[in-house]
């Protein structure tokens, strides 16, 4: 693969793709491993969920996206971009409404401390209006998922409720390992309000029954969600990316090739369905749709930290997303040494 030194290119973010699967010029990925820039997809060649998951997983470890600054002029046209919209190309001054919405987003706000907070006093209110706060923020020029994204999030995320609760913690928890663009964001809000809308066309008794206390037929009609949710964002015409469906499809799956529909492992999984399973998870298990006993989600992930087991919990969600709870742990630990 061809290798440009970085003042031969301009760095650019998931977000400027927008939601086009093929585009006239190349797109360099930087390596962080081997600190080279290298022609990962060449021009008019489609950029398939394999490549796209790829790209995250470089993302996840500080890599980064370019274009060459011999092909900025067919990106800037193609895309309907200006210079002044890409940072890399800029370094516009924000006004003073704008600075102020910036101040607003990232003022105060630890989003570890909170979730230690969140966690002791079974309250996610702040957690939700950062997280409003933030998505407000999206433009809803840049696809059609961010704008629904952003439209649910201002419509449905004014209480604090089981719900709203998997789709702040699956949204914080994708930004705590690095999946902090707003495509990203996007697709990791739509898919955590769609992700269990299959629940609907089953006998109520599958939302309110704990799944260890489910037999083997009534688990095995418990796994039709997934095939009925998807049917149902089909039948809908509600128009999401394809990585918001793969989402929702694979937030069963686990890296060790246990989950389910496809018993798919490791990278072949879609980073953010692992985001929504893990956060959707400890989310049903704190509120006892695994066990059937309601608790706090930090001892959940002290089990974690120990590599201990407990009958129910799920573990396989990849190193880097345990890694990050497990920095919950730390910081409540920290919080009480204070």
């Amino acid at each position: 693969m061809k290798e440009l030194n970085e003042s031969e290119l301009f760095e650019i973010s998931l977000d400027h793709l927008k939601d086009i699967d093929v585009f006239p010029f190349h797109l360099y990925v930087f390596n962080p491993n081997k600190k080279s820039y290298n022609l990962y997809l060449e021009a008019n060649t489609p950029l398939t969920d394999q490549k796209l998951t790829f790209i995250q997983y470089i993302l996840q470890r500080k890599g980064k996206v370019a274009i060459s600054n011999g092909q900025k002029q067919t990106f800037l046209s193609h895309m309907n971009y200006e210079d002044k919209d890409i940072p890399s190309l800029t370094c516009p001054q924000l006004g003073s409404s704008e600075v102020k919405a910036e101040a607003k987003i990232v003022i105060d706000f630890d989003f570890e401390d909170e979730f230690v907070s969140a966690d002791k006093e079974n309250d996610y209110s702040r957690l939700i209006s950062q997280m409003k706060t933030e998505v407000s923020g999206f433009s809803q020029k840049m696809s059609h998922t961010i704008s629904l994204a952003r439209y649910l999030i201002e419509n449905l995320c004014d209480e604090d409720n089981f719900t709203n609760r998997v789709v702040c913690l699956s949204y914080f928890l994708a930004k705590e390992i690095e999946l902090k663009d707003t495509a990203s964001l996007g697709d990791i809000i739509v898919s955590s309000y769609f992700y269990h809308i299959g629940f609907t066309q089953l006998d109520l008794k599958h939302c309110s029954t704990p799944s260890l206390t489910m037999g083997e037929r009534m688990g095995h009609e418990n796994k039709k969600h997934l095939g009925l949710s998807q049917h149902l964002i089909r039948k809908s015409g509600v128009d999401i990316s394809s990585r918001a469906k793969k989402i929702v499809n694979e937030h069963h799956e686990r890296v060790d090739g246990n989950g389910y529909p496809n018993h798919k492992s490791k990278y072949n999984i879609e980073p953010l369905a692992l985001v929504l399973g893990a956060a959707s998870h400890l989310i049903e298990f704190s509120s006892g749709l695994i066990d059937g006993n309601k608790q706090r989600i930090l001892p959940l992930i002290k089990i974690y930290e120990k590599g201990e087991r407990k009958p129910g919990l799920e573990t396989e969600f990849g190193e880097h997303i345990i890694e990050n709870l497990v920095n919950f742990v730390k910081k409540e630990i920290k919080t009480e040494a204070a």
